[in-house]
């Protein structure tokens, strides 16, 4: 491996070596084309590719806003070299895929040819007429581990393939300050790449300059400060980002050794065992090398490159693979971690390459005697590592690298996508929120079709801080179960939200679990207006999934939300509250926020909420990442850590012991988690709620009550949950008491009755035996009684000096009726609202809202709830009360137990209100009623045009209330008009029924068993000729006077409420304030309080007060979540990092307030005024704020951050520069001298 003297002139068979060493750039072009366009844009590439021009105009912002709520990134600055490639490929009309599998084209001909050159160095003896030196090129530049970093993260695959230019050099033993620089020239440009690969090369030199320059400190010195030259500016950059940067370590997904050798392979699908082969191919060859090889610098050199891949892998193996990362780095997915080991260990091969085939040369006739040499034992050892390392050039070329995480989604049709960006590039400004939240890595397709738009979303690797993450996570979870509340639309603002963008090309199974229909509800009912409609398909819709809540085809919609931005200004000073991300939207939906923002401490807070109960909390989880409750003797896990704010509140069961499971689907790590499928729930007394296993675990799977005392339990119920649907049965159990156990057989009804197994203090059920299986199956059980039990569950807030307390529950989704899906043919903005009794989205609080208050000293308290009205014919009717229709109406059937679809829709004089029968219902009667007898002789039927109801051909009407005697009118059928209109003989009457008849419409397929049914009758409205006008005040706000609210219990007193809504808003599910009417006298010690669901009410949340309070006075007439929010800023966050210099703005209002970005705090953002730097404050957990003094009407804010990058890093440059320098300027020193020596010899 020694080098070869230098000669003047060119070698002996350079055409040839020329011809060959094209021949594989050639072959290693064909690869890197071939994989980059199988595998389409990803990560970084696909960032470009959407916006290329931004993306290099924001290269030196050192901000980042893809794919989370912003974090300081010098992303841009490292894939300047790509986004270069990038934008010149737009300007002249190249699409981004072509310009990408160009990049990795070049990247794996820079490679070949280093390695080619580095291989014929370290062993001249094989250069001559042999093949090895292309060969060994050929097999790492188009070997698994560069082509699927080279595909997975571009700018890493670079850093790989300068690998052999940097040791090329110095194993060339090239001296001078010339021979140096050639080395550590690369160095500079390795700086594109993450900071593992940067440092990699930089100690791959390193190393060989130690060993080949050991003897020769003057060189070796040459070397090491060139190096450090040239690695400044990136160095510089990796600190700034170290210190700014969200480190994502303790997020990154679970991998075990075959999941990471496969991932940095890019063989997804392969066994271990072929994996391990392939990976220590090249360590097998660097092994021979070392053993063949005949100088001592040649072995230290291969070793020491085998001894740093296997130091990284080792320490990869003891720290399971938890490298430190950066979000910046892991935006793309997570990084390979056995990457750059294992491309030092083909760096290695490629030196040794040339001695191992040497050396079988020479001793391929011994190879079938036994070994007894060193050197012919290195033979034996390098003919399996050879065949296998040349292997992986051929799988490179004919298997494409597939990502799983990105497997199984149907995915939207290409041209969708592109109308996406076209609306992304046109739309005015605006952080995006892409749902729903998936359980795999986010398809890089969305990421290349937002472009340069700042947008976030939720996978499961989450690069936002955890606090922030938090944030999105709480809400995230209100909206996607729908609530129609005002703390929906202020969350997404307070996100900086301005669009939604809904994912309709998941497929039904992922919608079921969660439906994107419930979003839109949310979003609707908050004012959010559909901006963009993409339905997949073409035509009219004759066939609808689920009744139009499903989408038929993929499709993609984008839901604006009023006043949104990046920036807000806040009223006063912060409130200090001690809760979580979650208190903002409790005070906003309870009505005591109001315009100002929330300061989140531990001690000294004036407000105390139990949104921070104890929990377990697991960011990796991309839905739902919460635990059920813990008691405060439980620990808890909290990954990563600052993920959960200190507890705020505790469970405390009364009634029994403890309640426990072998599992529970409601675990923070559970896969398919069911939020409230806890221990608990089977003891609650709700049949409607179920203890459930993990799913896929059932034999052995238990369930267990521990009771306070030893007591009978004959006659306790268990009610087992039989899935007769699925094909699964529980046909035994076993029941342990203290008396022993015994296996009983179950029901099909899951029922069982338990005999006397005299005194016990325990009752645990495990089951024992099933019929029929699914992957998903589990053991679920949804009540257990037990007589002379009640088992009950409350939350206990910690003792506080607060003068506040807010308390939350956090329910289910109730809501069945949604906006539909785009249609084909019929993208409209305004969606009819479409019906399913099956959406639904579990949550943890069921009932009655029930807490244990720790109260300092007695006093009187101030109150309100906020609660909504169920879907119930109770509540039905305090909404008409409110309304006072001049025309009421009933119905056969309703579509779904929603009071959006009940029967009045069709007579409340609002065309956009719809009453949608049972698709079961064949003919549907809706019957309108009015106080005096009418003289009646046509009727109009006003019928939604939204191609999902079924309209009638014909109808019978019936008068009613004709007369007090005598024969009823006789019932007559007329055809439908096509204005809707029915003429029939004048009657007098009260009223009349109106029965559908020859329904057609569209087909509903059932997204579940395909089975095919006709879509629901609807109708808007009756208008009945000679009958009263319609008229309903639906939003007439009124009060209902004391004991007509919800009864709220504080310590042993019962206080009645009064609510002041309107029709409207009991009707859509908002929330409404129920003030306590008077001031309960609360004693000194632990109260408790509770909020009773009745049919009329469900319980949402209290707040109690005693005076003086922060928030003021609780008990007025404010709106629950009817007050304006914070004022929106002039100018976003992108805005301020984009501009390098300040940005000076207006702070609108009087006194005291405070200016909030919507960007995690101490990411790098200041504000001044009149020059004085403005105090620093966390708002609502995790955005960036700033109090402005009273008298102060502007202030200046910049990303001083993003200056101290440019500044530390330009200066880094000119150190590379200088490198450069030194290697230009020896040349062109030499051709100034051949040039004078020419003029000479001519004189």
């Amino acid at each position: 491996m020694s080098g070869p003297p230098r000669v003047d002139g060119p070698p002996a068979g350079l055409p040839v070596r020329r011809t060959r060493t094209v021949a594989v750039a050639v072959l290693a072009a064909v690869v890197g084309i071939r994989v980059s366009v199988a595998r389409g844009l990803e990560g970084t590439a696909a960032d470009l590719a959407g916006d290329p021009a931004g993306a290099l105009g924001r290269a030196l912002d050192g901000w980042g806003s893809a794919g989370s709520l912003g974090d300081a990134s010098a992303a841009g600055l490292r894939s300047l070299p790509l986004a270069a490639l990038h934008r010149l490929a737009d300007a002249v009309g190249v699409p981004g895929t072509a310009a990408q599998a160009a990049w990795t084209a070049l990247v794996l001909v820079l490679a070949v040819v280093g390695a080619r050159r580095l291989a014929s160095v370290a062993s001249p003896a094989a250069a001559g007429e042999s093949w090895a030196p292309w060969v060994a090129a050929l097999v790492y530049a188009c070997g698994p581990v560069l082509v699927a970093t080279g595909v997975d993260a571009p700018l890493d695959g670079l850093v790989a393939a300068l690998l052999p230019w940097v040791l090329l050099p110095v194993v060339r033993r090239d001296r001078g300050w010339a021979g140096a620089a050639r080395s550590t020239a690369w160095l500079g440009l390795a700086g594109v790449g993450t900071p593992v690969w940067s440092l990699l090369v930089l100690a791959a030199g390193l190393l060989a300059a130690v060993v080949v320059w050991r003897r020769d400190l003057r060189q070796l010195l040459r070397w090491v400060l060139l190096a450090a030259l040239a690695s400044t500016w990136w160095g510089v950059v990796t600190v700034w980002e170290a210190r700014r940067a969200t480190v994502v370590t303790d997020v990154l997904p679970d991998a075990d050794l075959r999941l990471q050798v496969a991932q940095a392979l890019g063989r997804p699908a392969w066994s271990l065992v072929w994996l391990l082969l392939l990976a220590l191919a090249p360590a097998a060859v660097a092994v021979a090398g070392v053993v063949v090889a005949r100088g001592r610098p040649e072995r230290l050199l291969v070793g020491g490159l085998l001894g740093l891949g296997t130091l990284l892998v080792a320490s990869g193996l003891s720290s399971g693979f938890r490298v430190p990362v950066l979000a910046p780095a892991a935006l793309g997915g997570a990084p390979a971690a056995l990457a750059p080991a294992l491309a030092l260990w083909s760096a290695a091969a490629v030196l040794a390459w040339g001695a191992v085939v040497d050396g079988l040369r020479w001793h391929l006739d011994d190879l079938v005697r036994p070994p007894r040499s060193r050197t012919q034992a290195g033979a034996l050892l390098a003919c399996a590592a050879l065949v296998l390392s040349a292997a992986g050039v051929a799988l490179a070329a004919l298997e494409r690298p597939t990502d799983p995480a990105a497997a199984g989604t149907q995915g939207a049709p290409a041209d969708l996508w592109r109308d996406v960006a076209a609306w992304s590039r046109s739309a005015p400004p605006g952080r995006v929120l892409v749902l729903p939240a998936t359980t795999g890595r986010l398809d890089p397709v969305v990421r290349q079709a937002l472009g340069g738009r700042p947008w976030v979303g939720r996978d499961a690797l989450p690069v936002s801080t955890p606090t922030a993450t938090a944030a999105l996570d709480d809400v995230l979870r209100r909206v996607s179960r729908g609530q129609a509340a005002p703390e929906v639309l202020d969350g997404l603002r307070r996100l900086g939200v301005a669009y939604v963008l809904v994912r309709d090309d998941l497929g039904a199974a992922a919608d079921r679990r969660r439906p994107s229909g419930l979003v839109r509800a949310g979003l609707a009912s908050g004012g959010a207006t559909r901006v963009l409609a993409l339905p997949g398909g073409d035509g009219a819709a004759d066939v609808v999934v689920d009744g139009g809540v499903r989408p038929a085809t993929a499709g993609v919609e984008v839901w604006q939300l009023p006043g949104s931005g990046l920036g807000r200004v806040a009223v006063g000073a912060p409130l200090d509250v001690a809760g979580d991300a979650g208190t903002t939207a409790d005070l906003t939906a309870s009505g005591v926020l109001g315009p100002r923002a929330v300061r989140l401490v531990e001690d000294g807070a004036a407000v105390l909420s139990d949104s921070a109960y104890r929990r377990d909390v697991d960011q990796r989880e991309a839905v739902d990442p919460d635990g059920p409750a813990l008691a405060a003797s439980q620990g808890r896990e909290v990954v990563p850590p600052g993920a959960a704010a200190p507890p705020t509140a505790s469970r405390l069961v009364s009634g029994a012991e403890a309640v426990t499971a072998s599992s529970s689907a409601a675990e923070a790590t559970g896969d398919g988690r069911r939020p409230g499928a806890e221990p608990l729930a089977a003891v609650d007394g709700n049949a409607f709620t179920v203890w459930q296993s993990r799913p896929g675990v059932r034999e052995g799977q238990w369930w267990q009550l521990e009771l306070d005392a030893p007591r009978r339990v004959f006659g306790t119920t268990v009610q087992v949950v039989q899935n007769v649907y699925g094909g699964q049965l529980v046909t035994r159990v076993r029941v342990d008491t203290d008396a022993g156990g015994r296996e009983v057989d179950v029901a099909a009804d899951g029922r069982l009755v338990l005999d006397d197994p005299g005194p016990t203090s325990r009752l645990r059920i495990t089951a024992v035996a099933f019929s029929g299986s699914s992957p998903r199956d589990a053991f679920a059980i949804a009540e257990v009684v037990v007589p002379g039990v009640t088992v009950r569950e409350e939350l206990v807030v910690p003792r506080s000096s607060a003068s506040t307390w807010v308390l939350a529950a956090r329910p289910a989704s109730r809501t069945r009726c949604v906006p539909a899906v785009p249609l084909p043919g019929r993208p409209t903005a305004e969606p009819a609202t479409v019906c399913d009794p099956s959406l639904s989205v579990r949550g943890r609080d069921v009932g009655s809202l029930d807490r244990v208050l720790p109260v300092p000293e007695a006093g009187p308290v101030t109150g309100r709830a906020w609660v909504r009205a169920p879907d119930t014919v109770q509540a039905a009717a305090v909404a008409d009360g409110l309304a006072d229709p001049s025309v009421t109406a009933t119905a056969t059937s309703v579509a779904a137990q929603d009071l959006v679809t009940r029967a009045q829709a069709a007579a409340d004089g609002d065309p956009g209100t719809a009453w949608r029968a049972a698709p079961s219902d064949e003919e549907p009667a809706l019957t309108l009623a009015w106080p005096e007898r009418a003289r009646i002789s046509g009727l109009r039927l006003v019928l939604p045009d939204d191609g999902l109801s079924a309209r009638p051909g014909r109808v019978r009407v019936q008068a009613t209330g004709a007369g007090t005697g005598g024969a009823a009118p006789r019932a007559v059928e007329r055809r439908v008009e096509e204005d809707g209109a029915v003429r029939f003989p004048a009657v007098r009457a009260r009223g009349v029924t109106v029965t559908l008849l020859d329904l057609e419409g569209p087909t509903s397929l059932d997204s579940v068993t395909a089975a095919q049914s006709p879509t629901a009758a609807a109708v808007a409205e009756v208008e009945v000729d000679g009958a009263p006008a319609t008229t309903y005040d639906a939003d007439a706000v009124r009060t209902l006077r004391c004991g007509l609210g919800p009864e709220v219990r504080v310590g042993g007193t019962s206080v009645r409420t009064s609510v002041r809504t309107s029709a409207r808003d009991l009707v859509e599910g908002r929330p409404v304030a129920a003030v306590l009417c008077d001031r309960p006298q609360v004693a000194a010690g632990e109260t408790p309080v509770s909020v009773e669901a009745t049919f009329t009410w469900l319980p949402l949340g209290l707040v109690l007060s005693r005076s003086p309070a922060a928030v003021g006075e609780v008990d007025d007439d404010r709106p629950a979540g009817g007050t304006s929010g914070p004022a929106p800023l002039e100018v976003d966050a992108d805005a301020v990092a984009h501009r390098w210099s300040s940005v000076d703005l207006p702070v609108p209002g009087p006194g005291t307030r405070t200016v909030v970005l919507a960007v995690p705090a101490g990411t790098g953002f200041a504000a001044r005024a009149d020059g004085v730097r403005l105090r620093s404050v966390t708002v609502d957990g995790w955005a960036q704020g700033w109090v402005v003094p009273e008298g102060i009407d502007r202030v200046s804010l910049d990303y001083s951050a993003g200056a101290s990058l440019r500044t530390g890093a330009g200066l880094g440059l000119l150190g590379w520069l200088a490198v450069l320098g030194v290697l230009v300027l020896p040349r062109s020193r030499n051709r100034r001298d051949q040039s004078r020596v020419g003029r000479s010899t001519q004189a």
